[in-house]
């Protein structure tokens, strides 16, 4: 060979060597950023993976507040809207009992919102008001017994009612004042307040 193809071969290798390296060099670039752009995109599905993830347990924290702070409305509504009914029966059971002008009427109605103990303190107020001292008898069978005059008497007494909302019964008592006045010789309810009322 002669010296000019030897430069020739030479050239032609050192051509070859320099493609092969940019060729070797650019394929490492290559896989290189291919490597850097999947780790990129597995760090992104991670982190929506862990963000979805952070994001459920959120919410199920939030359903689970929702659904404690919506039973406590509901609890207080029901209690609320009982209250309401009551005070509104109240009302309505004062106005049906002073509707009775007769006397005779008007105590028999007052079995509807009396209790068995109290029925028994009007009886003994009835049996006792012939007697001069019939005050200090009925004192005796009531410690909520207040005497307000010779012709009138007051005393505590638990009215037990049953209240119906929105289809659910539920009973109720209320601590009620009770005023009796001696009319025609019976000891009959004069007045009624309740204590929501005072």
């Amino acid at each position: 060979m002669t010296a000019k193809a030897y430069k020739i071969a030479g050239g032609v290798l050192l051509v070859f060597s320099l493609w092969l390296n940019w060729h070797t060099y650019t394929q490492n670039n290559s896989l290189e950023k291919e490597l850097k752009t999947e780790e990129q995109h597995t760090q992104k599905r991670k982190k929506a993976y862990e963000d979805e993830k952070h994001a459920k347990k959120i919410a199920e924290k939030n359903e689970g507040e929702t659904v404690e702070t919506q039973e406590k409305k509901d609890v207080a509504y029901q209690q609320n809207h009982v209250m309401e009914e009551q005070l509104s029966w109240n009302n309505e059971a004062l106005r049906a009992l002073f509707s009775y002008h007769n006397l005779a009427e008007r105590e028999e109605n007052l079995s509807y919102y009396l209790t068995e103990e109290q029925k028994k303190k009007m009886v003994l107020a009835k049996s006792d008001s012939d007697n001069a001292d019939g005050s200090a008898s009925l004192q005796t069978q009531s410690s909520f017994y207040q005497s307000i005059n010779e012709n009138s008497f007051s005393t505590w007494n638990v009215v037990e009612v049953e209240m119906e909302a929105e289809g659910i019964k539920t009973p109720i008592s209320l601590l009620a004042n009770l005023n009796f006045t001696l009319e025609e010789g019976k000891w009959l309810l004069s007045r009624m307040e309740f204590q929501e009322n005072k």
